[in-house]
């Protein structure tokens, strides 16, 4: 590790309170980004972390692990959802399903709840319907990673849950198109996004639909749930609000490009990027724009949310922070590549992963560098941290733990 200088919420549905009816206390990390808000987190960071444990997958993983009691859940490329020991790295199980997970898990009351279907697969290598009963066998290739995958007309993709416990399938539905969103679940609910432009309520019981509702192109990002709402963005350049219990529309806002970035709340603000370079803060009620800050590439992270500051990634290599109240810039920091991943926030610290390999950890009062941690692969996927632990899974088929270790 180089060195310049010497969530965590709600567990299960019960607890899965926050905006809607106030701020409960846990230890769990269930879904991505920490709560429904996707807010990025609060508790603990490493000052000066080791490298506890690190467990190897078969493929990449691109999936935010979720933390719930003594386990973290996680999806990889291969099509396989891990369930570890967080402790020590250990696995409790593994479930292979058909396609690829892309999705973060998200678990409650002892379900994980994740989807199947690849953005990339989508866009590039099924131009064409496939003819019914066929099969095609491709291998995707990027940068950091190749996988050979099996695609089949059911491959079109599936919300799926698992028991905790074991990792046994409850039930699947299969959806229209590819489910590259990561579930948020709510009151026994489950919300995402689809591949087909719509955003889906099911129940978390049985799978069964309450309510859709239909976009004009496709959502890959994550739905956040606050104020009793539903918001969201997606490719045909807008962010919605619907209510939450029936799926009405209530506002919609558009921005001049794709909206791939998921949404934070707070204050009765909703932040969030956009392939047009800017980072927008609305009105939640309303939808009002408050105000907008430029940065100079896309914006695909999801920004955290501290008390009076906004911090967020960029595809310009840069970590920016800003005052929360009128978007004017605090400071920024140039990472070593692209930053796709989102920044969590604790203890007056920023971490975030960078398409280089590589954790950084700044100051967030001055954006000072504290520590940097070079991991295997690339990291396109958030971190979970709890306990002053980071649980971080990157490209190179590694889940790592990074920690302080016990003084003896």
């Amino acid at each position: 590790m180089e060195k310049k200088t010497g969530v965590v919420l709600v567990g299960g549905l019960l607890v899965l309170v926050s905006l809607f009816f106030g701020r409960a206390v846990s230890q769990d990390w269930p879904m991505f980004r920490s709560e429904p808000e996707r807010r990025g987190g609060k508790g603990s960071l490493p000052n000066s972390p080791d490298r506890l444990w690190a467990f190897r997958t078969a493929e990449a993983v691109n999936s935010s692990p979720a933390l719930s009691g003594d386990r973290l859940l996680v999806g990889a490329l291969d099509g396989k959802m891990y369930c570890l020991d967080k402790e020590k790295g250990s696995l409790f199980w593994k479930s292979h399903t058909r396609g690829i997970i892309n999705s973060s898990p998200a678990v409650a009351e002892g379900k994980v709840f994740f989807g199947i279907g690849s953005l990339d697969l989508y866009l590039e290598l099924i131009p064409q319907p496939l003819p019914r009963g066929g099969r095609v066998y491709r291998r995707v290739k990027t940068k950091s990673y190749s996988i050979e995958v099996t695609i089949s007309p059911d491959y079109d993709g599936k919300m799926v849950c698992l028991s905790l416990s074991q990792g046994n399938l409850l039930w699947s539905k299969r959806m229209g198109n590819f489910v590259f969103s990561s579930p948020a679940v709510f009151r026994g609910s489950v919300y995402f996004g689809c591949g087909d432009g719509k955003m889906y309520c099911l129940e978390a019981k049985t799978g069964n639909q309450r309510w859709q509702f239909k976009t004009q192109d496709m959502i890959a990002s994550s739905p956040l749930l606050a104020y009793g709402k539903v918001y969201f963005g997606s490719y045909d350049n807008k962010f919605y609000c619907l209510d939450a219990d029936s799926g009405k529309r209530l506002w919609e806002f558009r921005s001049s490009d794709i909206i791939f970035s998921s949404a934070a709340a707070g204050g009765n603000r909703i932040y969030f990027g956009s392939r047009d370079k800017y980072l927008y803060c609305l009105q939640a009620d309303t939808g009002k724009l408050i105000w907008k800050f430029r940065a100079t590439d896309e914006i695909n992270s999801t920004p955290a949310i501290g008390s009076d500051k906004v911090v967020f990634s960029s595809a310009d290599k840069y970590i920016y922070c800003l005052d929360a109240a009128r978007g004017r810039k605090i400071w920024s920091y140039r990472a070593g590549d692209r930053v796709t991943s989102s920044p969590a926030l604790g203890d007056g610290k920023v971490v975030v992963g960078s398409n280089n390999g590589y954790l950084y950890c700044l100051s967030l009062n001055e954006g000072k560098l504290l520590w940097k941690e070079k991991l295997t692969g690339e990291i396109h996927s958030s971190l979970a941290f709890q306990g002053g632990r980071i649980y971080q899974a990157t490209t190179g088929k590694f889940i790592y733990c990074l920690g302080e270790k016990e003084k003896k």
